[in-house]
């Protein structure tokens, strides 16, 4: 019997608010160790938010690899607090709000589906997770390290 999302998604699921600062944002993400997080009003799923949507906002240009080399370093920004441009950086993270950065444009994914269904989705949309969600609410979140997981324990 194939293995379903239900089997391997994570069923705690921390989240972020849409008026939630840049700078709360990333305190939450580096804390928990994640790259993203769905963005909920009350329990209302409205988008998800991750890193790479941060660095968007904050990098006109992208070939800045340096600075995103960087970010991914240390997410805490205390390099970049040092120059002018990481101070501008900084006031950027403090007053930006998530509603201004998320994605409204939501993968979501029944829990009973296979981690083939998953795994496929994630290739063609380029995503890294998936919403798991049942009568439009949100029950976990499905991650590509949650499918190679479930290879590496076999499946």
């Amino acid at each position: 019997m194939p293995a379903t999302v239900s089997q391997y998604m994570q069923k705690t699921v921390h989240s972020a608010a849409p008026d939630d600062t840049l700078e709360q944002l990333e305190q939450k993400l580096a804390s928990l160790g994640v790259g993203g997080v769905p963005v909920l009003e009350g329990e209302r799923l409205v988008g998800v938010v991750s890193r790479t949507d941060v660095l968007r906002a904050l990098v006109a240009d992208q070939t800045e690899a340096g600075l995103i080399a960087e970010y991914y370093r240390d997410a805490g920004w205390p390099a970049l607090a040092a120059s002018d441009r990481g101070a501008h950086r900084a006031e950027q993270l403090q007053h930006r709000r998530v509603r201004e950065i998320m994605s409204t444009a939501l993968l979501t994914i029944a829990p009973h589906a296979t981690l083939k269904e998953a795994a496929r989705l994630m290739l063609d949309k380029h995503v890294h997770r998936l919403l798991a969600t049942e009568n439009k609410r949100l029950v976990g979140i499905l991650t590509s390290g949650d499918i190679l997981r479930s290879i590496v324990q076999g499946e």
